[in-house]
């Protein structure tokens, strides 16, 4: 054999799949830059950096707004250690998270999993809406910021009129996918380019723009100002600690709490996952040049780098802007800026972008569920695709369901739904890699060195504790929500041949309890009989098996059977149904037992393990 032919079966997981650090494919053209710190920085910069920082850090305070941060994102440090886990152990097809969850553990847990993670991608596009309506608004409404006069009328707004400036946005962006999805990919490192400008802008005017009187768009308010002091010490300090007040736009909301203003801020780091599953997706098709290396260290690289960028202008926010004018002014940013079309540019941008990445991963969620025949005839037609393999009819109905979304209104009031659903599956991605460390999978053997079940367990406490902290009674739903789709799925979801990891985990633990027994103490009081029952035909044996079950007295009972024939595909297949139709047989007489079929050409050998027991023929 030679060396390449060494390294091609080296390079191929226990499983047969091509391992992800060499995809088979001659168009491997992404290096990390591009291929995966542009869209994570890109998903992560979105329209809580233009339109809620200041809202955030007006109503928390600068300390605890930083608090939040930090907790965010060791939350998806965490989890992005598990993500790298799985992508440094073999290919990742369609699905993403889906994909990861439902291969790890099952088909319930995947099912129920991906269709919530299917449903926050939906709720969030509604969100990135929202923030685009509200800045349309706000900047071209009566009295908006970019009007030649503050006095203008500006374009005709009301809650059914903004309702249909949302359905218009959305039906761009379903035709887009529709029509050309690989459009937004193509066209994502532009699109950072001008969201990167925006925000290099915003960074400059801190330091350009002097004191200025800045109008204050609260309706309760009419034509009233605030100062825009410039770097002082004192705005700083007293932006410092939180004042939590009402929202401005939605006073039937009542106050703010520190959950509900994390929820705000987690609920739009959520796409960090959502871009790293799209980065999977398109590895498996050979886009990166080094995927096993490019993808640990661009993730890290852009959390890294948004991170960053956050503090910095938290703190500049801070320092620069009293808590009148951050509490009653999203767009205050505009008004500071010495461009202020630029940051309606960066909000649209990054709103638009975020809205394709997340209604196209949440139409391939949906519609690889539909590929593994989740849900039964639910999701039958979501199957459908073009010739492109473009899933259009998973995209209908995303788009229908985002439409009917949009009728709630408000951008503040989804985002702890969304959060929570989110969390539940950044959970489950833990709770996966965590089941196959603990089960010591032979297929599970990532190249990334810095996880281990540690931080996959500091993951799940983590996310778990936050979902509780931002709101109890929706994790609490959530929850049953999920334990609801579990049941549905495992009485609908077809026979799999990946599996479970909760059947690899029992295998462990049995392993281990029978390594631990020691037949040198055995003793009369703890002796258990183990018989093997042979039998040719089950179905005229039933007697035979139900006195050798009643024999065994919780000991171990195998019902054996060799089936003659060849070792051939035909043959193997035979054994297997006949193994199939075994199980459902014995299942519904209420029999404990092992169950083995052994292919032979002739009845006069017997396997070795066979002779352990005492055994009977029927």
């Amino acid at each position: 054999m030679s060396d390449s032919d060494t390294e091609l079966l080296i390079d191929h997981d226990v499983n047969g799949n091509g391992a992800l650090g060499e995809a088979p494919s001659t168009q491997r053209t992404l290096n990390t830059f591009f291929g995966v710190i542009v869209p994570c920085c890109l998903s992560m910069f979105s329209v809580v950096l233009f339109l809620r920082m200041g809202f955030i850090i007006g109503q928390a305070g600068l300390i605890q707004a930083l608090i939040m941060l930090v907790i965010a994102f060791i939350i998806i440090a965490l989890t992005v250690t598990s993500v790298c886990a799985i992508s440094t152990n073999g290919a990742v097809e369609a699905g993403g998270a889906y994909f990861m969850i439902s291969r790890a553990l099952g088909p319930e847990m995947g099912a129920s999993i991906g269709l919530m993670f299917y449903l926050a991608n939906a709720a969030a596009v509604a969100m990135y809406i929202f923030g685009m309506c509200e800045t349309i608004i706000d900047d071209f409404g009566p009295g908006g910021q970019l009007l030649p006069s503050i006095n203008s009328t500006g374009i005709p707004t009301s809650q059914w009129i903004e309702y249909g400036y949302g359905t218009a946005l959305l039906f761009l962006v379903a035709v887009i996918c529709l029509v050309g999805a690989d459009i937004y990919a193509k066209a994502v490192f532009g699109i950072f380019i001008v969201v990167g400008s925006a925000i290099i802008c915003v960074i400059v005017s801190f330091f350009v723009e002097k004191e200025m009187q800045v109008p204050v768009v609260n309706p309760d308010w009419p034509n009233r100002t605030e100062l825009y002091t410039g770097f002082s010490s004192q705005t700083f300090h007293a932006n410092l600690y939180s004042n939590y007040t009402i929202d401005y736009k939605h006073h039937d909301k009542g106050l703010y709490s520190f959950s509900e203003i994390f929820a705000l801020l987690f609920c739009y780091k959520h796409t960090c996952l959502t871009a790293i599953t799209h980065i999977l997706e398109r590895t498996a098709q050979g886009e990166l040049k080094n995927p096993s290396k490019s993808i640990p260290v661009g993730t890290i690289a852009a959390c890294s780098i948004v991170c960053f960028t956050y503090i910095l202008l938290m703190m500049f926010i801070a320092a620069t802007c009293p808590k009148a004018l951050l509490n009653n002014n999203y767009t205050f940013l505009q008004a500071i800026n010495f461009w202020p079309p630029i940051v309606f540019i960066g909000i649209f941008f990054s709103s638009f972008s975020a809205a394709l990445s997340s209604l196209i991963g949440a139409s391939r969620v949906l519609h690889a569920m539909a590929k593994d025949g989740m849900f039964g005839p639910a999701l039958r037609l979501v199957k459908m695709t073009n010739s492109k393999g473009n899933p259009y009819v998973a995209v209908v109905m995303t788009w229908f369901l985002i439409q009917v979304v949009l009728l709630i209104g408000k951008l503040n009031a989804i985002a702890p739904l969304v959060t929570i659903f989110f969390l539940l599956a950044y959970t489950a991605c833990d709770l996966a890699c965590l089941g196959l460390d603990w089960a010591s999978a032979p297929n599970f053997r990532p190249t990334f060195k810095y996880f281990s079940w540690h931080t996959a367990l500091l993951g799940v406490i983590s996310t778990m504790a936050v979902m509780f902290l931002v709101n109890y009674i929706w994790a609490l739903a959530a929850m049953a929500i999920m334990i609801i789709l579990s049941a549905i799925s495992h009485y609908t979801a077809p026979q799999v041949a990946w599996g479970s990891i909760s059947q690899a985990l029992i295998f462990h633990q049995v392993r281990k309890y029978a390594l631990k027994m020691n037949v040198q103490d055995s003793s009369i009081d703890s002796w258990r009989p183990g018989i093997l029952y042979l039998v040719r035909d089950i179905t005229a044996s039933v007697e035979g098996l139900l006195f050798v079950n009643d024999l065994k007295k919780s000991g171990l009972l195998v019902l054996g059977h060799v089936n003659l024939g060849s070792i051939d595909e035909e043959d193997m297949e035979s054994s297997k149904r006949k193994l199939n139709a075994w199980y459902d047989f014995v299942k519904r007489i209420k029999s404990r037992r092992l169950s083995s079929i052994q292919l032979a050409q002739t009845y006069d050998w017997v396997p070795n393990s066979f002779c352990d027991y005492p055994a009977w023929a029927g």
